[in-house]
C-alpha cells in the first residue's frame, strides 16, 4: 500500500494523467482486498483476475520496464477462493523479480487438464533454495503461501505446489478439481 501511494504521489507532479489511472487501479486493488476480508465464499476467477491486473498495473508503474507481464489465460470460467492467486503474483514480484537488477518476467497461465483446473504463476526471478531455512524477510511470503494452501484445501480440496531454483525463478501451481470449481458461488 505504501509503495503504491508513494508511486502515485510521485506521478502527481510528473505525469498527472498516469497518476489519475494509477489512483483508479489503486482503488480497484483496495476494493478487492477489502471485499475479500469479509467474503467467505468462492469467487469467479475473472474477479480475481481483475484484482491481479489492477495490482500489476500499479507494480508496472513502480518498477517500469524491468517488469514484463505475460498472460496465457486459456481457462477463465471457474470459481476459486478469494485472494488465492493475487498473493502468489505479489510474492513473485516482491521476492523474485523486484531485487533482480535487470528485472524479469511474470507469467500467469490457466488451463484445463482432464478433470483439473491448473493455474500457474511463474517468474524468472531470483528463486530460492527450498531446503534452506527462510530469513526474517521471507517469513511473510511463507505465511502468505500457508494461507493460500489452507484456503485451497478447506474451500476446494485443492493444492498449491511451489518449485524454485536459485538464480532461475519460481513456479507456483494451483491445482483444483474441475467439479469443485463449477459449484455455485456460496456453496
Amino acid at each position: 500500500l505504501y509503495n503504491a501511494l508513494g508511486t502515485i504521489r510521485g506521478l502527481c507532479r510528473k505525469n498527472p494523467e498516469q497518476a489519475w489511472e494509477a489512483i483508479g487501479d489503486f482503488s480497484k486493488y483496495l476494493r478487492g482486498n477489502m471485499s475479500s476480508l469479509t467474503n467467505k465464499d468462492k469467487i469467479y476467477f475473472s474477479t480475481e483476475l481483475n484484482h491481479i491486473e489492477a495490482y500489476l498495473r500499479l507494480e508496472k508503474v513502480r518498477i517500469g520496464d524491468r517488469l514484463n507481464i505475460l498472460y496465457d489465460i486459456q481457462e477463465r470460467d471457474f470459481l476459486i477462493p478469494p485472494l488465492t492467486i493475487q498473493p502468489l503474483v505479489e510474492n513473485a514480484i516482491k521476492h523474485g523479480l523486484f531485487d533482480k537488477p535487470e528485472g524479469g518476467t511474470l507469467i500467469l497461465h490457466t488451463r484445463r487438464e482432464d478433470d483439473k483446473i491448473i493455474i500457474t504463476v511463474k517468474d524468472d526471478g531470483l528463486g530460492f533454495d527450498e531446503s534452506a531455512p527462510f530469513s526474517k524477510d521471507e517469513h511473510h511470503a511463507h505465511i502468505g503461501l500457508a494461507n493460500v494452501r489452507t484456503r485451497l484445501k478447506k474451500m476446494m480440496n485443492g493444492q498449491l505446489v511451489v518449485e524454485s531454483t536459485p538464480g532461475e525463478g519460481t513456479t507456483a501451481t494451483v491445482i483444483l478439481s474441475a467439479d469443485q470449481t463449477e459449484q455455485g458461488v456460496g456453496s
